[in-house]
């Protein structure tokens, strides 16, 4: 899995799991084109980068060393700009971003997602690039527009900085459960209601095995949703407890209540339960999680699947789930603004975008060139309906708040409650929402 931002949660107690540390970028005043267009500057890459310089690259999770990251970003950094070398640090033992901090170590750039930004401003580590990018004319216009939107919406009045990839929620079907049984595959444009009659028909007792339709691997289904209902409003107040989020919630519930599901708190569906029923049991048939998780040969992970597009709501035709993008961030702390800014926005270039995008990472631009080639040079990805896992078009985001987690987590356990009938879904919101609103009102008073 590439660089992403992983959330479980077991819907057992259906709890969420989010790393603390890294995030992304943000602002810039105002909207529409017209605010997107580059501003002239009088920066020189040249002149920038005319003396050697070593840029230290902080990436805060573990298990992507030096060699992956520069074979996939920094060989490219390091050929459009030869005076730049990279000293690579990767989150381990003594090289948290706390330790980090405390041995004042100085970082030029910091991987991070949209979901985690709030961890560096936390620490003092975030940034504004706004006046880098109109030194160096960055163009904002190539960036995908919903993308360019999430990215201002971290910080609001600033440009934080600029996103690398995207990840969202993907749709995957195990062919082999749909050959057993005579169910025809799923195909692109499916929407819930057709995956609902699919997983009817999925969802049964065969030679004594438990066989089931259709699992989630986590609340992304809840952070990524493609109504964009949001969990908390401006002032950070939980806004779930509505006839909007029942619906959708609804919508999702109906699967595990499904006859011959049989929900237990250790077989939901939902998180570690789901994924090891699609890759380990083969007792799941459909399964959605995030579309960087594909099944992986060099995992261990030999099996007959497939992807169709992420299934539509009749109300919004064509929408995909919101994205969740991976950034570079150029701290503030950094003594190195405009060589880390100019080896960042490389990575935004077309050729880069393109080669990442043959490997199965999602591109940030707003071309559509790459679906052409996407997945092409994954060998897991060969002969499968890879592109239907990145969306044609993403929900707008629903905004960014450090609190929202706690939402999420409450939320969690309301469709725990509902689906294994402890209660009915008017009084869990009301609980759920009550309790949010209490556990935030204690983060702000003891800040």
């Amino acid at each position: 899995m590439t660089l992403v931002i992983k959330r479980t949660a077991s819907l057992g107690l259906l709890t969420l799991s989010v790393m603390l540390i890294g995030a992304c970028g943000s602002g810039g005043s105002g909207s529409g084109a017209a605010n997107r267009e580059s501003t002239n500057g009088n920066g020189s890459p040249a002149a920038a980068l005319k003396e050697p310089v070593k840029l230290t690259i902080y990436y805060p999770w573990s298990g992507y060393p030096k060699e992956t990251f520069m074979e996939t970003y920094g060989n490219y950094m390091v050929q459009k700009y030869p005076n730049i070398s990279i000293e690579y640090i990767q989150s381990g033992r003594g090289t948290t971003m706390d330790e980090l901090i405390a041995s004042k170590a100085e970082l030029d750039l910091i991987m991070t997602t949209s979901n985690a930004y709030q961890s560096l401003q936390d620490r003092g580590l975030n940034g504004d690039i706004t006046e880098l990018a109109k030194k160096y004319q960055y163009d904002f216009n190539k960036l995908d527009e919903t993308v360019y939107e999430l990215t201002k919406a971290l910080e609001p009045g600033k440009i934080a900085g600029l996103p690398l990839k995207v990840n969202a929620p993907g749709f995957f079907y195990n062919k082999d459960l749909f050959d057993k049984f005579g169910v025809p595959y799923v195909k692109d444009g499916v929407t819930w209601d057709d995956v609902y009659e699919t997983a009817k028909k999925l969802t049964r007792e065969d030679g004594g095995i438990q066989y089931r339709g259709f699992g989630i691997r986590s609340t992304n289904f809840i952070t990524f949703n493609q109504l964009s209902l949001p969990r908390l409003d401006a002032t950070s107040k939980a806004v779930f407890n509505n006839g909007e989020w029942k619906s959708f919630l609804d919508n999702f519930i109906r699967f595990f209540q499904l006859p011959g599901f049989a929900p237990t708190k250790d077989a939901t569906g939902i998180a570690g339960a789901a994924t090891n029923m699609f890759l380990k049991d083969r007792t799941l048939a459909m399964l959605v999680q995030m579309n960087s998780d594909w099944p992986k040969a060099e995992q261990g992970v030999q099996m007959n699947w497939d992807a169709a597009t992420f299934p539509e709501f009749k109300s919004h035709p064509g929408v995909g789930p919101q994205p969740e993008a991976v950034y570079f961030v150029v701290p503030n702390t950094s003594k190195k603004r405009d060589a880390a800014f100019l080896a960042m926005a490389a990575l935004t270039d077309e050729e880069l975008q393109f080669k990442a995008a043959k490997s199965g990472a999602a591109p940030v631009l707003k071309s559509a060139k790459w679906r052409d080639v996407y997945g092409s040079e994954e060998p897991n990805l060969k002969g499968k309906n890879a592109v239907a896992l990145v969306p044609k078009k993403y929900a707008p985001t629903n905004g960014i708040n450090q609190y929202n987690v706690i939402a999420e987590t409450n939320i969690a356990a309301t469709v725990n409650g509902v689906i294994l009938g402890a209660t009915d879904m008017n009084s869990a919101l009301r609980v759920a929402e009550e309790a949010t609103n209490k556990a935030i009102e204690e983060k702000l008073r003891a800040k």
